[in-house]
């Protein structure tokens, strides 16, 4: 599958082999960024499983309202990850001011969302049944992980930007 393909179908849509495939491939996308908000799709997802297993023992308000905000940040995620093959792919071909600016943009918002699940997840946290608790870690692992790829996504970019 192509850059263009991917355009076309979608992350979500993809096997996961087949999308570890085209980010290690010799495409110029997906890559890093894509990779990021697939980690930040995967942090929302460990969170849900955490809250929606602990749903099973109390009806807690805030873990009902979690679990609805928490399937939410999963489809942005994955749309996030979409955004950034767009952007990056549009980046590539004409290096223009407003191809930058769509980068960067991107960026700025796969930022909100990786808060928008790490103030999620420390709002649940006392309400998530201790056996689940191993799944908060792997939603705090990989939203660190987002962040990191994030922050560094975005200072190439604002560094592209100063350069021209």
């Amino acid at each position: 599958m192509s850059s263009r393909e991917l355009a076309d179908e979608g992350i979500a849509d993809l096997r996961v082999g087949d999308l570890v495939q085209l980010i290690a491939g010799d495409s110029v996308a997906p890559g890093a960024g894509a990779a990021g908000a697939v980690a930040l799709a995967l942090a929302a997802a460990c969170a849900g499983k955490a809250v929606s297993m602990s749903l099973k023992h109390t009806a807690d308000p805030h873990l009902g309202t979690a679990a609805a905000c928490l399937e939410e940040l999963v489809s942005e995620a994955l749309a996030a990850a979409d955004a950034d093959v767009g952007a990056f792919l549009e980046w590539m071909r004409d290096k223009s001011a407003d191809a930058r600016e769509q980068l960067i943009e991107s960026e700025e918002r796969l930022a909100r969302l990786i808060e928008g699940l790490s103030a999620t997840v420390r709002d649940v946290e006392r309400y998530v049944q201790p056996n689940m608790l191993g799944d908060l870690a792997a939603a705090r692992a990989l939203a660190q992980a987002a962040k990191t790829i994030q922050r560094t996504n975005e200072q190439e970019a604002q560094k592209a930007q100063t350069d021209r």
